[in-house]
């Protein structure tokens, strides 16, 4: 039944009404809502309220809401109850960055099997790994699942969903591989649309400008410690690159001191020469110079304001941030641990907290430049294209961008600027028009 009781607000008297629905677990189930003028309003909307419930009308308008809201809902009425908070935590984060791009606007009843399988099948193409495209096929279950037992939908989408065989199940993955993306000439309406979507003080911010201004090799840039920066000479050094490597074989203990969090996956990141040996020192634009000092004061605030909760990383070996040292030491693979050593990290990809932003934001930021603004292909490496283009676009010698590419022949170079652009298209109109105009 409706039970309606006074209350209080600003000095005037409002009416709320509190409906008394089915327990959930056993536990007291209530639906309140405040702000009426009169008692007769408060019972008149309970009961309304009420009445729908018994029908099963207010399921059905559930399934008219978005997949995000019924998400949320999900989290609430189930999963708080009924499972670990460590567990609801990789719930939020996995459907936040791998799911809630590509479906979460959708309603809930129009989301399809081939919606989800196609959703699954790019994970395993983006390489993902194997445990967490199937965590991820476990989740759209789950949640699914419970739509279709509480009747929001009439059946889940995601039932018996596939597993790509390309998804990777223990191998290496190179973050940086030139060959491991397609890629695009990213124009200027495109690089506005993503400065919008990716502002200040979000993880996407920095890697982003990085990429966009030093053309920079996905590793090399999520590589970089602060020490690489010379803000007074205005330049950036290349000793390293960033790697993840898949180890099933590694105790729970184990990934924790490797990774900073027993929930990061059965791997470790780890450090090695930047691709060909590439070691070089490559000069900064003024915009992207400021950038960078800012982050690097906010850093510095940030590791003060939370003191001993503020992440810190270390490796195995020394790492070097001059080119000379680095050749001469020239190691091959240096493990990232949160494990206190000698050779303690100052990475440039953080969060406020201190903890790392790994080269996988960008396979967020490309899902969702692509699902919701429909730009495909919008990753790192074409960041690093449209740079290179852009520099032999403004007239710079191709000795200049191959060193500061770190390409080992001009003819890779060539690749990396071959893009139709406007300035060219222009200047090629030009050349015509001059051709013959002269004739």
């Amino acid at each position: 039944m409706a039970i309606v009781t006074a209350r209080k607000r600003l000095g005037k008297p409002t009416w709320e009404y509190r409906v008394e629905l089915a327990p959930i677990n056993g536990k007291r189930n209530q639906k309140t809502k405040a702000g009426f003028k009169t008692k007769k309003e408060a019972l008149k909307a309970g009961r309304e309220f009420l009445e729908k419930y018994e029908k099963g009308e207010l399921l059905q308008s559930i399934s008219e809401s978005s997949v995000i809201d019924v998400f949320s809902l999900w989290l609430k009425q189930y999963c708080i109850t009924n499972l670990a908070e460590t567990t609801i935590d990789n719930y939020k984060k996995r459907f936040r960055l791998y799911i809630s791009p590509y479906i979460g606007e959708y309603r809930i009843k129009n989301v399809t099997k081939l919606m989800l399988q196609d959703l699954i099948n790019e994970l395993a193409s983006e390489g993902y790994s194997l445990n967490t495209v199937s965590d991820i096929c476990g989740l759209l279950s789950g949640f699914f699942d419970w739509a279709e037992t509480n009747n929001i939908i009439s059946r889940s989408p995601a039932y018996k969903l596939k597993t790509p065989k390309n998804a990777k199940s223990n191998e290496n993955i190179d973050p940086e591989s030139e060959t491991q993306y397609e890629h695009i000439y990213i124009t200027s309406d495109m690089w506005k649309i993503a400065e919008k979507r990716f502002p200040e003080n979000t993880t996407a911010y920095i890697p982003l400008h990085i990429g966009y201004h030093t053309g920079l090799r996905i590793g090399e840039a999520y590589g970089l410690v602060w020490d690489d920066i010379d803000f007074e000479n205005k330049t950036l050094s290349v000793n390293r690159q960033i790697q993840w490597h898949a180890d099933s074989t590694r105790t729970k203990k184990q990934k924790k001191e490797k990774n900073g969090t027993s929930n990061a996956g059965n791997g470790y990141w780890y450090f090695k020469p930047p691709k060909y040996n590439s070691y070089r020192i490559i000069d900064l634009d003024d915009e992207i110079l400021g950038i960078l000092k800012k982050e690097y004061e906010k850093q510095q605030l940030a590791a003060a304001y939370y003191n001993d909760q503020f992440y810190h990383y270390y490796s195995e070996k020394p790492i070097f941030s001059d080119i000379v040292n680095s050749r001469k030491a020239n190691i091959k693979s240096n493990i990232i641990t949160t494990k206190e050593t000698a050779y303690e990290i100052n990475f440039i990809m953080r969060q406020q907290s201190g903890y790392y932003v790994t080269p996988r934001t960008m396979q967020n930021i490309s899902r969702v430049m692509k699902h919701k603004y429909g730009i495909d292909k919008f990753n790192f490496h074409s960041l690093r294209h449209t740079h290179s283009t852009q520099l032999e676009e403004a007239g710079a010698p191709y000795q200049y961008i191959q060193n500061r590419f770190g390409h080992k022949n001009r003819k890779t170079t060539e690749v990396y600027t071959d893009h139709l652009t406007p300035t060219y298209s222009h200047r090629g109109v030009k050349a015509l028009k001059q051709l013959y105009n002269a004739k």
